[in-house]
Formats: structure tokens, sequence, C-alpha cells
């Protein structure tokens, strides 16, 4: 009978409430659910290792039967189990810690399978770091030995056993069931199985190539299935013209350019024109320009709004915070305002008359650019003018919040900006409907951060005669205020301690998340304008403010932060002349710790530190802040299966050019698969 995926596995037999709510922990509600919950790893158990042929260190699996089993009580209230086993050839110790169940869970006769590290002692042959599975019953042989067994992630109440016996008695109760949605030329040119096959052989291969090559067919089967969303989705979104036009009159590009005390770097150079080609082609653009925190992104973004501008039409820029948003647009004034284009702001804190006139500004057209916060997505702010919208810290906004604002005017041209360099791999799943322009090279004058590694009492001193030199200190902690839980820093602690000490002299302000929004605004104000010298601080500095002047960062418990979060803060101080100081303090308590920390001193390019960080953290970790919200892979891991995910955007890209609507007979069926999982999310109205 064919599969209902959909059924709930709490009524398949043996299941019930209880353990089903257990299931539920490991995300599997569904008949699908638990059939695609593949195996880690496997164990070979038609060649369990002979005991005597394990040298001290070695990880094996060995089949032994229990020997006999002790209790020892140790002197700290605590106490362990020795179970000694045998195999024909030797003797086998297993060790248990504080687990004195275990001497009636492994009786005297007891057949078990034991995979672990082993060392070689005075004692013989022991360990105590295995995991092991009870073999005693008839007809165990078909499933838990004798084959290569699927070994799989679990949770309390749940045991290898009975989940293996599970899927496996699903499995071969049904037949088919999984939708065949991988067009054959690609399936024979990769050497897929179909997915039916692939889904009983990623659990029950007869030899390890069988998984491999099952677990390619679904890693393959879901990337193409997500990379072809996104390839329609950038299809549809260029299908309808745009009204409006743009031509390049440099009636204020060219006093812009003459105003700016800087050449742009050939990076900048290359974006405005990937940009400017976007707004006078026919179709709406959707790009992505991301570069190191202080390349000059902005006045990449200027020009873009100024050839709107030129061309009459207006322009609007969103920020996730007031002081960005006021910083845009003090900047933008600075640059255009001599030329004759108005300017208006509107923010949260933007009321009473203030909000009225600009409401109206902004419908009579009389601003030529909008620069705002989240205030700009309210009902009653008339964005039908707008032909570009600049969504700055594009990742501190929802997917909703973005499409709610060009909703005002689906037609018009977008530009999301990013300062967290992003890499290959995360780019082609969260941004692969957008074109990426990416600015690599800071400014000629930009000097790199020194950073080092230092106690923090060394720190001090050389932040005191910076300030004399008239720069300013970021003193950055991991959390707001003391906890009885951790022994790290806080900001409000430090802050306390450290202007009655060595700071005893100088003007500090304190700034965290907790703060009220106009508290925190009047803090970085006061730190921009010299009021305070020093701003102890949390990683709400991490975007949003542009201070020139600072030039010193101590971040206290670096180990605390990922790489990108540590190379977003040090950019803090990179936005000048000046040549600016990171100092990391705290513990490199892990290997991790250690890695970051080897990573952030010895490297300055945020593009390789963020595919390092993915490395470091995996992409489930990263793409769990994704903005799409919907690359959410159950198979493939983008950071491990590059190589899948390159031939699936690949394929997707070529299936979309040849047959946009996939109505062609070998089509069909993706199209089918696309409509049940993507076509609402993504809005492919032309495919569903």
């Amino acid at each position: 009978m064919a599969v209902n995926l959909k059924k709930e596995v709490q009524f398949l037999k043996g299941v019930g409430p209880s353990r089903a709510k257990n299931l539920q922990q490991l995300s599997i509600i569904t008949v699908k659910d638990l059939l695609t919950h593949i195996p880690s790893r496997y164990e070979d158990r038609r060649r369990a290792k002979d005991v005597a042929l394990i040298e001290s260190g070695d990880t094996a699996l060995v089949k032994v039967k229990v020997l006999s089993s002790e209790l020892v009580r140790l002197r700290s209230r605590k106490s362990l189990i020795k179970i000694k086993t045998e195999d024909k050839t030797g003797l086998l110790t297993l060790v248990f810690f504080n687990q004195p169940y275990m001497k009636d869970t492994l009786k005297v006769g007891d057949t078990i399978f034991v995979h672990g590290r082993f060392e070689r002692t005075y004692g013989g042959l022991q360990s105590s770091n295995f995991t092991f599975e009870k073999i005693n019953r008839e007809g165990e042989s078909k499933i838990h030995v004798n084959r290569i067994v699927p070994i799989y992630p679990l949770t309390s109440g749940i045991s290898q056993k009975w989940l293996r016996r599970l899927i496996y008695d699903t499995l071969f109760s049904f037949s088919g069931g999984f939708f065949e949605f991988i067009p054959e030329k690609i399936r024979i040119k990769e050497d897929l199985y179909f997915i039916n096959n692939a889904v009983k052989k990623v659990h029950f291969p007869v030899e390890m190539a069988e998984s491999r090559r099952a677990l390619k067919t679904l890693i393959t089967g879901e990337f193409l299935l997500y990379q072809t969303a996104l390839a329609l989705k950038k299809i549809n979104e260029k299908r309808k013209r745009k009204s409006h036009s743009y031509k390049i009159k440099k009636n204020f590009l060219k006093p812009f350019r003459e105003k700016l005390s800087f050449e742009f770097t050939l990076d900048q150079k290359k974006a405005i024109n990937e940009i400017f080609k976007d707004m006078c082609s026919p179709w709406p653009m959707r790009r992505l320009l991301q570069g190191e925190v202080g390349s000059g992104k902005t006045v990449v973004a200027l020009s873009a709004l100024l050839l709107a501008a030129e061309n009459a039409h207006q322009g609007a820029v969103v920020a996730p915070t007031e002081i960005l948003a006021e910083q845009h647009y003090l900047t933008f004034k600075s640059y255009g305002e001599s030329l004759g284009v108005k300017f208006a702001l509107l923010t949260g804190s933007t009321s009473g008359k203030k909000r009225s006139s600009v409401l109206s500004a902004i419908k009579k057209r009389d601003a030529d650019i909008i620069i705002g916060t989240h205030a700009l997505f309210e009902d009653d702010v008339d964005l039908t003018s707008v032909k570009i919208l600049v969504i700055d810290e594009q990742h501190r906004f929802g997917v909703k919040q973005k499409a709610k604002i060009l909703k005002k005017n689906i037609l018009m041209d977008s530009l999301s900006m990013s300062a967290t360099p992003i890499p290959r791999t995360m780019a082609m799943c969260t941004y692969g409907d957008l074109d990426i322009s990416t600015i690599k090279k800071l400014p000629t004058d930009r000097k790199k951060p020194v950073t080092e590694y230092v106690n923090s009492r060394r720190a001090y001193p050389f932040a005191i005669d910076q300030i004399k030199k008239g720069n300013r200190v970021y003193i950055v902690h991991p959390v707001i205020e003391e906890s009885e839980k951790t022994d790290f820093k806080s900001a409000k602690e430090r802050y306390h301690q450290l202007r009655q000490k060595e700071f005893k002299n100088v003007p500090c302000g304190l700034l965290h998340g907790k703060m009220k929004s106009s508290e925190k605004e009047k803090v970085m104000r006061d730190f921009a304008s010299g009021k305070y010298m020093v701003l102890f601080t949390t990683t709400v500095v991490e975007v949003g403010i542009n201070v020139p002047e600072a030039t010193v960062m101590i971040i206290e418990n670096f180990e605390r932060y990922g790489l990108s979060t540590l190379h977003q803060l040090r950019g803090r101080i990179a936005r000048s002349h000046r040549q600016p100081y990171c100092f990391l303090t705290g513990k490199a308590k892990t290997e991790i710790a250690a890695r970051r920390l080897e990573i952030i001193l010895n490297s300055s390019n945020g593009f390789e530190i963020a595919e390092e960080d993915m490395k470091l953290r995996g992409s489930g970790e990263l793409f769990g802040t994704r903005q799409h919200g919907e690359a959410e892979f159950k198979y493939g891991d983008p950071v491990n299966n590059i190589k899948e995910l390159k031939a699936a955007r690949k394929y997707a890209f070529e299936i979309t050019e040849r047959d946009s609507k996939l109505e062609l007979k070998e089509y069909k069926d993706l199209k089918k698969a696309l409509e049940s999982k993507y076509a609402r999310r993504f809005h492919l109205a032309d495919v569903s």
C-alpha cells in the first residue's frame, strides 16, 4: 500500500501517546518525519574486531558476552560499575560511572555490541567511552546485527534498538510514497537513486557505498528544490516591467563626486556600475551590496539615490536604529543639500506636528530622499512615489517587514546592504534570488586594526594614553549585569568600578540593550560628540554607530563571541585614517575558542573570517538567523556539502532559463514538489 506520510507516528504499532511525545523532541511527528530522520553514522556489524587485535587508543566495534559485573563504591559517595566481557580472543572491561542500574541492565550471558574508544592498562583492555547495544532476541540479525547498522540521533526515552525497529518496520510495511521530482537527466548524470529507494537505502544499506549514494540523492534533491524556488522567485520578480526609468544625467552625480574628499575604490566603482545597470534595466532591481565595515557602502548607496533624484524620482532608506537613520540623514545632507536635493527623516521619535509635516512632504514629493526606521513601514506613510528602496543592515529586518514596505510599491528597485561579509555557500542558500555586489577593499587611507590578546590591566594604560591624544575608547562586555551563574565581567559592574579607578578623570558612558531607545540614542550621541571619551557597552554597539575618533576597543571575555561578531565589533574602530587598536581579554578554555582567537589575531579579512566562522559554528546555527526563513535542510549541510549545493544551483538555473514556468513534461514532477513546499512561501504565483 502507498505510504501515508502525513499519518501521525502516535498511531503506528508500538508507539502510542507517551513515546510519540518523546519522538517530538526529535521533531518526529509524522511518518514522513520518521523516515527522514536519517542516521548520524553507521556500524558495520558484519566485521566486529577481535578484542585481542585492539591497540590502546583504537576506536572500534566489538561483539562480546557478559561474564560478570562488580559495583565499586568510591569515597565521594559515587560509584562505578565494572562489567567484564569476552569474545573468543580476549577479555574486555567496561566501566560505567554513577550508573549503578547497569548491574541489572547487563546480565551474565548477555551478548552486546560495543562501539567506543579502548585503552590497554595494567588490568587489560578496558573502555569508559563507548555505546553498547544488547543483542539477545531471535530475529534481530536482520536489523541489529550481521549487517551495516544505522545509528540515529536520540532523545530521552528512545533507544537505538527501538527506533531502528520502528523505522525498519515502517519502511518495509509500505512501498513508495515519496515524490519523485528529480528530473531523469539529472538523476542519471549524478548517479542518483529514485527518492523512494534512497530513503530505504539511507537507513538500511547493504554496502556503505549505497548509504553514500542514497544520502547524495536526498541532499541533491532538497538543494535542487530550494535553488529552483530561488531561481523562479528571481525570474518572477523581473517578469513585470517597471513603469519608471533612469538616465545618467550627472546633474547631481558629478558635483557629488567632485565634493568627495576621496576617490572611489575600484570595488566601489564596480558596485556603482552594477547598481546603475540594474536601475537602468526595464525590470526592478533586487541587489545585495555587501562589504567590510567601513568599506564605503554608504556613498555607493547614496550614488544610487542621487541617480533617482536627478531623474525626479523619490528614494528611501530604512535603517534598523534611530541613531543609524539619523547618521545617514546628516551624512546624506552634508553631501546632497548643497546640490538642491531635499531630505526628510522619519523615525519612531518623530511625532505630532513634525510627523505630519514629514508625511506631507513625502506625499507631495517635497522630499527627494526619505531616511527612516521601521516607522516607514506604517500604513499612513505614502511611498507610492518611491522608486528605489535602500535597506541598511538588511539582516536586522525580518522577511515580513521587508515584504511590507516593498508592497507599498512592488515595482520599486531595492538595494539591500550588509556589513557582515557573507560566505559564498550562505549567499547561495540565503540570497540566491538576489544579484550581489561586493566591496572587499577598504579605502586607501584606512589602517588595519592592530589586534592583541592581553590582560585587561595592560590595555587600560594604553587606552588612557590614546585618550590623551584625543581618541576614544570602547570597552565591550558579554553581559549587562553580574550573575551568580557566570564569572564574566558585566558592563554595569566594570563601568562603576573602572570610572572610579583607571578612568577616574575621564568622562565615561554606559550603553546596553536594556536601555530605552531614547536613552541609547542620547548616550551614542554624547559619545560621538566627545562628551564621553570611554563607552562601556555590550554588542549593541556592533552596528549603528560611526565615531571616527574611536580608535581603541577592549573586548572582555572574547570567548563569548563568534568570529563574525568579533570582526564586526573590531570594525567599529576602523573608521578613519587613525591607527586602530583592538585588545582581547579572556580565556580560551575550549578548542573552538582557541581557534577563534588564532583566526581573529591573524586575519582582518571579513570574508575569510566569515568562512571560518561558518566552519566552526556550522551552517545550522548561522542559518538559524537567516532572513528568508526557508533554507531548512533536513539532509544536507551547505558547509560540508558544497559540491552538491553548487551542482543543484547550476541545474536549477539551467532548468528555469530553459523553462521559466516548468511546463515541459520532464519538469512536471519538480513543479508539483515546488507547489507543495515553496509556492506560498516564495510567492511563486506563476508556478502554483
